[in-house]
């Protein structure tokens, strides 16, 4: 019977991982971080708060990974870049597998699917995980989309 129990836990040991949802986003190079959430905490450091709805927004520029391990449950990210970003390097940096493009008032926005990131919508019929607007002033990504505006 020991056996068992052992043999049972031991495996839990080590599937269990296999069904954490872990998101493997870089912050290299951000320069501010928005987390959207339905959670309201207190946050120790500087942080913007901001209730729309049901939802808060908390705003960070410094310390990102940190500043995501205070919550358990969020409802999308936006990432801000300066505005000399390319497109390629974007694509690149955040593994997107596939995507398209459109504009909106001047703005080129893209759509697109990465597998660092476990949440999606499906827009216009496609899988999307993650939003890239290139504004003017900065260059904005979402997960699964905008969720500020840009």
């Amino acid at each position: 019977m020991k056996r068992i129990v052992v043999f049972i836990l031991a495996t839990l040991a080590l599937v269990s991982p296999l069904f954490v949802k872990q998101e493997k986003l870089s912050f290299s190079d951000a320069t501010k971080l928005c987390v959207v959430s339905k959670e309201d905490i207190e946050l120790s450091q500087s942080t913007q708060k901001i209730k729309n709805g049901e939802q808060f927004y908390y705003v960070f520029d410094q310390n990102f990974d940190e500043a995501l391990s205070n919550f358990d449950k969020i409802d999308g990210l936006n990432i801000y870049y300066q505005k000399d970003f390319k497109k390629e390097e974007l694509l690149k940096k955040h593994d997107v597998q596939s995507y398209y493009t459109s504009s909106s008032a001047g703005v080129e926005i893209v759509y697109g699917y990465t597998n660092s990131y476990h949440d999606f919508r499906y827009v216009n019929g496609k899988k999307i995980n993650i939003q890239i607007a290139f504004t003017d002033t900065e260059v904005v990504v979402g997960f699964p989309l905008i969720l500020t505006g840009f």
